[in-house]
């Protein structure tokens, strides 16, 4: 995983991951702790956040106007 991560929209922090949405795959449980994505079990109308910022734990969809 190379790809630059996007930064956080509130903190500024570039440690942030994908939000995967339902059950975790087997091969997401493989990566290291530090590329694995956040999970949410239920999701939350029509703007599900796909990433979280691991420092101030803010979520937003990325693409999304602020």
């Amino acid at each position: 995983m190379n790809a630059k991560r996007p930064v956080c929209p509130r903190c500024g922090w570039p440690d942030t991951v994908p939000i995967v949405h339902g059950q975790p795959r087997p091969d997401l449980k493989r990566l290291p702790e530090r590329e694995r994505p956040a999970r949410l079990r239920w999701l939350r109308g029509m703007d599900n956040p796909d990433r979280v910022c691991r420092k101030c734990g803010h979520q937003w969809a990325e693409g999304a106007r602020p």
